[in-house]
């Protein structure tokens, strides 16, 4: 029997609470080379702006193996339909579970900043700027919550609409005092914490702009052709990935100013897998910007879908479906 979990039972069953330590313990997996992970399959969708994306991880040590099919274009996905898939396999290859996966994308992602957050922003950071107002903008915002004081949230999106949406979501739904900023500009000379989670093909602020002590999370370029941070930024930072193999592949921020020489690999300080496992340091002075540069990885998705399928089993949700 297969157990298949729709949209509605991911969503009643996980939250960001205990997804937080799920992906920090799944970092930790990659950064100490106990998982497997080849890079993302991309295939594009002919006559179409869409793609088929293919990610898989195994953690041997969970005896776990799984992956995650993505499909359409980001800011192009329809509301009603199911985009994200994840599928884990026992032990012998048979499949044991297939989940509908927006949901769980959303917290996984978030859930990475939140951990970046913990490792790499000032403890006293009150004010958080959001730059995207998506559902990735608004889970961030849910997962920051959960490791930091916030004072006040400050919201941008070229979409007016988008910006009240975030602000109403941070008050209704979280309790936090949300103001809508005019600009990105205004945002970043107050943000203590930056997020950017669009789908920008240029950048989204100017690096001179950041005040020193900030931490910033960029999620939304996972892919060459998208971009929301510009040189200057890279250069002023303290950069962390969550995968040195594949952000410089896969993160237009680091792709294209490594292609032209003019950033390198090597000036990458680390995964944030090491800094968890002290491998190296994270944030050392009030003053430095740090910034945590992911793209997603298979490890995180595997993991967060154990956690759900396990509690699946216990609350005795999903359908048992025979596909044989």
């Amino acid at each position: 029997m297969v157990l298949v979990l729709s949209e509605s039972d991911v969503t009643r069953l996980a939250d960001m609470k205990t997804m937080i330590p799920a992906i920090e313990e799944a970092l930790r997996h990659y950064s100490e080379a106990k998982t497997i992970m080849p890079p993302r399959v991309k295939m594009d969708i002919p006559g179409t702006p869409g793609t088929i994306r293919l990610m898989l991880a195994a953690v041997p040590e969970r005896q776990l193996s799984g992956l995650k099919a993505l499909t359409g274009t980001a800011g192009k996905r329809s509301t009603k339909g199911v985009y994200f898939v994840v599928t884990l396999f026992d032990t012998d290859g048979s499949t044991i579970c297939i989940m509908s996966a927006n949901r769980l994308t959303q917290l996984r992602t978030a859930a990475a900043s939140a951990v970046a957050t913990k490792y790499l922003a000032r403890k006293d950071s009150r004010i958080i700027g959001i730059i995207g107002g998506g559902v990735q903008g608004l889970a961030q915002i849910e997962g920051l919550s959960h490791v930091l004081e916030i004072g006040k949230i400050l919201a941008y999106d070229l979409s007016a609409e988008s910006s009240r949406k975030t602000a109403a979501f941070a008050h209704d739904e979280l309790g936090l005092n949300c103001e809508v900023s005019t600009s990105p500009a205004e945002l970043v000379r107050r943000a203590d914490v930056l997020v950017t989670a669009t789908t920008s093909n240029h950048p989204v602020f100017n690096g001179t702009a950041v005040r020193p002590g900030t931490h910033i999370n960029a999620i939304g370029s996972n892919m060459p052709t998208r971009k929301e941070l510009d040189l200057e930024i890279l250069k002023r930072s303290k950069v962390v990935v969550d995968s040195l193999e594949q952000a410089p592949m896969e993160a237009g921020d680091l792709v294209d100013p490594i292609s032209s020489g003019e950033y390198t690999i090597h000036q990458i300080h680390a995964e944030i897998g090491e800094i968890i496992i002290g491998k190296k340091k994270g944030r050392e002075t009030a003053s430095e910007i740090t910034l945590f540069k992911s793209v997603g990885i298979a490890v995180e998705d595997v993991v967060a879908a154990q956690q759900v399928y396990e509690l699946a089993l216990k609350a005795g949700a999903g359908l048992d479906v025979e596909l044989t």
